[in-house]
């Protein structure tokens, strides 16, 4: 077995997620905090949810309202 071709897979291997500095993990438990609130005020109908995202190509914040009842 070839120990070495291991070892440049694992050295490829991107690095895990950069840590968030604390001011922008401050700000995304606000907007997590606020789309908790609006969800329950159900200002977008009852079967309706407000979802923040961020979008993996643009890496853009994308604003979805998804519509949790079932279509029949």
């Amino acid at each position: 077995m070839d120990v070495n071709a291991l070892s440049r897979i694992t050295q490829a291997l991107p690095a895990a997620a950069t840590a968030i500095p604390p001011d922008k993990a401050a700000e995304n438990r606000q907007v997590v905090q606020a789309v908790k609130a609006v969800n329950q005020s159900e200002m977008f109908g009852e079967d309706n949810d407000l979802v923040f995202q961020k979008d993996p190509d643009t890496q853009r914040m994308v604003v979805k309202v998804i519509n949790r009842k079932p279509r029949t």
